[in-house]
């Protein structure tokens, strides 16, 4: 297991690798599903992961106490390691857009649970920082829900 600075280093890439990839998709949404996608779904996601990471470096400088985790190149470095993994909606189709964002949570979540763990085995989780996780798999399992019901029924 990750170092409790590594682990809350990677956690915040991975916040800012889901508000870049969901801005792009914002972008790029196009086709029959375009109004929805652009305004009410990428939107509303990108701009929430954004409060999300601000809220998120300030805890983890908190629990830290050490500002590494804010460093912009760390965070870039982490973020490019991130969406290696993930088509970038650039040059997709609406579906494959929709398909690689809905991933992209799910794996997310994952790493809610996985900076939970962390925290909590190292005694660092206060209950601040366990109101923000909870609330933020809250969230994200919100638009889990929002991005399958976006993708059911299409043919890929």
């Amino acid at each position: 297991m990750l170092d409790v600075k590594s682990s809350c280093c990677h956690y915040v890439g991975k916040i800012k690798s889901l508000e870049l990839w969901f801005h792009s998709a914002h972008h790029c949404a196009k086709g029959a599903s375009f109004s929805g996608d652009h305004k009410l779904l990428y939107n509303e996601i990108y701009t929430n992961t954004n409060k999300l990471f601000d809220k998120t470096v300030e805890k983890m400088i908190s629990i830290t106490d050490c500002e590494d985790v804010a460093c912009p190149i760390g965070i870039a470095d982490s973020t490019t390691n991130c969406l290696k993994n993930y088509t970038s909606p650039s040059n997709a189709n609406p579906l494959t857009i929709a398909v690689s964002g809905c991933a992209l949570i799910k794996d997310f979540i994952v790493e809610i649970e996985k900076i939970h763990q962390c925290l909590k085995g190292s005694n660092k989780l206060t209950l601040g920082t366990e109101d923000l996780l909870a609330s933020t798999a809250n969230d994200y399992e919100g638009y889990l829900y929002k991005m399958k019901q976006r993708i059911k029924g299409c043919v890929q």
